[in-house]
């Protein structure tokens, strides 16, 4: 098995383990419709399976398919998975770095990234390469007060790299 495969396989013992300990959640979402009742699954061992990306929209907002965030908040699923991505952060620190999210939110959106990990990679490299783009855009069209900011830096910090563009 390898890493993404152990990864997936660990996300998923991972849900069903927080299923099964939380019967108040377990009621939630068997009552939403997000997870089979335990009469229902297969004898596959696992206790409740989560159900489609369909039932996701409980957590997820896919009203814009370009902008999909997490229902009730202003966080786009970027911002979670570059943490989870390149952050190399799992489920529980990204619910201690975005404090407002549940453990639900959370792991709805690795399962949808998982799910759907080829699109997503390609879209959360298009969203790192729009954010390049636009950060150095900001930085050509200086005011007087960031060029002020910027001197004021370099004076009380000689010995971090400057805040000047980079080269492309």
């Amino acid at each position: 098995m390898d890493d993404r495969e152990e990864l997936k396989q660990t996300i998923r013992d991972i849900l069903i383990e927080i299923v099964q300990s939380d019967s108040e959640l377990r009621s939630e979402l068997i009552r939403m419709g997000d997870i089979a009742p335990p009469s229902v699954v297969a004898e596959s061992g696992a206790a409740y399976l989560v159900a489609s990306s369909q039932e996701l929209t409980e957590y997820l907002d896919f009203s814009d398919p370009d902008a999909i965030r997490l229902r009730g908040h202003r966080i786009w699923i970027e911002d979670i998975l570059y943490e989870h991505v390149y952050g190399g952060l799992n489920a529980e620190q990204l619910a201690t770095r975005f404090p407002t999210l549940t453990q639900a939110d959370i792991y709805a959106v690795l399962l949808y990234y998982y799910r759907h990990q080829a699109s997503l990679d390609r879209r959360l490299e298009d969203w790192l390469l729009h954010s390049q783009r636009a950060w150095v855009a900001q930085q050509r069209s200086s005011t007087p007060v960031i060029e002020k900011l910027r001197r004021l830096h370099a004076e009380r910090n000689p010995t971090t790299p400057s805040m000047s563009l980079p080269t492309a």
